[in-house]
């Protein structure tokens, strides 16, 4: 299909690469298709931390404290309400804790709250920039038949729109549909959960086995 596009098999190679590996990084991002998680350990009096090389996008974090479970996923919050939460709770000890909220600076850098006490472990869930392709041998993470036609028909808009072809328009239709194909894909592939008034319980609720069943419903 590119080739229709009258771009020049030598001197055009180069922008032919660029604009599938363009398309490419586009659709892992905006569909977040790969996942990952890594950890790190937080540093006792330090609040200021860099995030994962690589990531594209959080999608939840918890902490683990030395020698205790795993959080609830840690609170999203502004750095405005962060700096208000702080200034609140005065004291010299007053923001020192396990952390619980987080608020994300720039690209790169997020700042807790509170204040570590400890070297507890982060975990954080996020999506990632793909590695772009380079080998005619490398093979794009995207599950087919999503991986041809998001990066063919997004490559031939591309190419399309600097050969100024007629038929942009068509090609980037053609590239937002393949799009649309693989994000409900994933979506699907999640199962059907609602998004939907998600409240989060700290009630204890009875066990299933009727014998053991202490019928305490927090009154």
């Amino acid at each position: 299909m590119i080739a229709n596009l009258r771009a020049d098999a030598t001197l055009d190679l180069q922008k032919v690469k660029d604009a599938i590996n363009k398309v490419y990084t586009n659709v892992v991002v905006e569909t977040e298709a790969d996942v990952t998680v890594a950890t790190t350990t937080v540093t006792a009096g330090t609040n200021s931390y860099t995030l994962p090389a690589g990531i594209s996008r959080i999608k939840s974090m918890f902490v683990t404290p030395t020698g205790g479970q795993a959080s609830r996923p840690l609170r999203r919050m502004t750095l405005d309400q962060m700096i208000a939460l702080r200034s609140a709770n005065a004291g010299p000890n007053a923001n020192n804790g396990t952390v619980n909220a987080y608020c994300i600076l720039g690209l790169n850098e997020f700042e807790v709250y509170p204040t570590p006490q400890n070297a507890d472990t982060l975990t954080i869930y996020y999506s990632i920039r793909p590695t772009p392709l380079a080998a005619d041998t490398d093979v794009p993470i995207l599950p087919e038949p999503y991986a041809t036609e998001c990066l063919v028909y997004g490559a031939s808009a591309d190419v399309a729109q600097f050969t100024g072809d007629p038929d942009m328009s068509w090609y980037q239709q053609l590239s937002d549909d393949s799009k649309a194909r693989l994000r409900t894909h994933l979506n699907r592939l999640t199962g059907r959960v609602t998004g939907q008034f998600n409240i989060q319980d700290d009630k204890l609720w009875p066990a299933h086995d009727p014998s053991v069943d202490i019928r305490d419903w927090g009154n």
